[in-house]
């Protein structure tokens, strides 16, 4: 509940309404008061419903569930997924009617996704939500949900699928292409930097800007990314026209970026490119960029 919201702006509640939609579980409802007043309603359970303890904290009943069995799942913040696989997985189950609800957030690869299965459909968004990964599902029958957990296993990343070349940075385009950008192509692009201190104080060295390669990739400017580094940090996502303002510091001098100072890559985006703070404003060792377009 945000209360005094008569001395609260737009931008403030639509702050506040976006950390409540991280929350897991789920609230049962996301309320704006003025003066703290609060209906009666809207605190009364559901009639014949009431809440469920489980581990200590308390769960919303799911109503109309006879039939129907329930399983939940949890990974350490270690596990990594393949977004790729757990979005094929996702997909299949949709046109499965045993499957009647399913909902997880996953630390993939390509950052933290929330994903659901809602109404035959699945739903698939980017999250700022940072700790482990987790899924609930409602089906009918135990085989289904044996169904469900081995697709959420086969769609973990193996030991060797995470590796990679720490010389090169992957660019997952809005349509699952990949494409990789080296060194060379860096510094090949037009309007490189050759020194960024003036514009980054405390730092040297050579730098592309983000924008000259966003149009080498003919991508447009709309949607968001996600960023992320060769230790498995992944960024909240980020507007691409902010991220378009950033650069890419890839050379000291006539040598590659050392990784004592972040280097190979490292993404550095001004702090007058965004009102809001910028998660992804200095990121050492980037691996990844991962875009998806809006609209």
């Amino acid at each position: 509940m945000a209360n005094r919201t008569d001395l609260a702006s737009e931008s403030e509640l639509a702050a506040f309404d976006r950390q409540a939609a991280e929350l897991w579980p789920a609230p049962l409802a996301v309320l704006h008061t003025k003066h703290g007043a609060l209906a009666r309603e809207w605190i009364a359970w559901p009639a014949g419903e009431g809440p469920r303890h489980r581990g200590g904290h308390a769960h919303h009943h799911e109503p109309s569930t006879e039939g129907h069995q329930a399983r939940s799942w949890r990974w350490s913040p270690d596990a990594i997924f393949s977004g790729q696989r757990l979005r094929d997985a996702l997909a299949a189950f949709t046109r499965d009617p045993a499957i009647a609800r399913f909902k997880g957030i996953f630390r993939t690869e390509e950052g933290v996704s929330r994903l659901e299965i809602a109404g035959g459909v699945l739903h698939d968004r980017l999250t700022s939500f940072r700790r482990d990964s987790r899924a609930d599902a409602i089906a009918r029958g135990a085989a289904a949900l044996d169904r469900v957990a081995d697709a959420l296993a086969a769609a973990l990343l193996r030991d060797e699928e995470l590796q990679r070349d720490p010389n090169r940075i992957e660019f997952v385009l809005p349509d699952g292409r990949v494409r990789i950008v080296d060194r060379a192509e860096l510094q090949a692009l037009p309007g490189g930097i050759a020194d960024v201190s003036a514009r980054f104080p405390k730092r040297s060295g050579s730098a592309a800007r983000i924008d000259a390669l966003f149009q080498a990739l003919a991508l447009s400017g709309r949607g968001s990314a996600v960023v992320v580094a060769g230790d498995g940090f992944a960024s909240e996502p980020v507007a691409l026209p902010v991220l378009r303002r950033g650069v890419l510091l890839h050379s000291l001098g006539d040598a590659p970026l050392p990784a004592e100072q972040g280097g190979p890559f490292r993404l550095l985006i001004p702090d007058d490119a965004s009102p809001e703070p910028i998660s992804c404003a200095n990121v050492k060792g980037v691996a990844k960029v991962v875009i998806r377009n809006s609209g």
